[in-house]
């Protein structure tokens, strides 16, 4: 499987180089290729656009998606293109947010029929070590994740303006610890992306399946300033525990010493 996973990479690489030649995109569409053909994997020709942040192909994919009707820009047809997955669950939405192609989200939410509320299949790993994991979580989890400012930036705007704000600046990952992209954020030591989080309305109190909270990612990741800004300018309780007992004050105990 490991060999598979890196001809598949140099593939879609290579996919990606010839993706960028829109003309010939077109010609290869005009003579019956599918738009939303996937490689085994799962992958199609839009999710290597979004990770190339290529927002013209991207266009162009979309536009002659099959079924879509021209009249309707926002067709089903068109949307059903937008939500496929990969073998992850990773939609374009996800992969441009991972690769931070602001521009390409702002495409795919506002044009292209993209969901914030998608989220991938991945099962989150051993959390012991600090980090709060973005599987099974939305764009924003991966963005918080890969420090995507630009993005994070971009998918709070996309939901202030259509009424999601409230439902996604806390949703929590749908697989594992149910955990925040605030979580996340603070646990990647992403100081302005937790900012802006918390600028959007994101609760210090918010707690995964465990218990924990924020707070708990500051003293697993070892940040004293995020630390401080949790307690002293959101009020994040100290003394809050999760459901085994344990504080953020025996986290940062155990935590090395960076």
């Amino acid at each position: 499987p490991h060999h598979f996973l890196k001809v598949l990479t140099r593939f879609l690489r290579a996919v990606g180089l010839a993706l960028q030649d829109r003309p010939i995109m077109t010609a290869l569409i005009d003579y019956g290729a599918d738009p939303c053909a996937r490689t085994e994997d799962g992958a199609t020709p839009l999710h290597v656009s979004a990770a190339k942040g290529d927002v013209e192909a991207c266009r162009l994919l979309l536009h002659h998606a099959p079924g879509r009707k021209r009249q309707n820009p926002s067709s089903s047809a068109k949307n059903t293109c937008s939500l496929r997955r990969d073998s992850e669950g990773k939609t374009p939405l996800v992969v441009a947010s991972i690769h931070g192609h602001a521009e390409v989200v702002r495409f795919l939410l506002e044009d292209g029929g993209a969901q914030m509320q998608d989220s991938d299949f991945r099962k989150a790993q051993d959390f012991e070590r600090g980090r709060f994991s973005s599987a099974g979580g939305n764009a924003l989890h991966h963005a918080a994740e890969h420090g995507r400012l630009a993005v994070v930036t971009v998918l709070l705007e996309h939901c202030k303006k259509h009424g999601l704000l409230e439902q996604m600046v806390d949703a929590p990952t749908q697989t594992g610890r149910a955990i925040t992209p605030l979580m996340i954020a603070t646990s990647t030591r992403h100081v302005a992306i937790v900012g802006r989080l918390l600028a959007a309305g994101a609760s210090v109190h918010t707690e995964d399946k465990m218990g924990r909270t924020a707070l708990f990612a500051a003293a697993f990741s070892g940040h004293i300033g995020l630390t401080r800004l949790l307690v002293n300018d959101k009020g994040a309780d100290v003394r809050h525990a999760d459901s085994r007992g344990v504080t953020p004050l025996f986290v940062a105990a155990r935590t090395p010493v960076n």
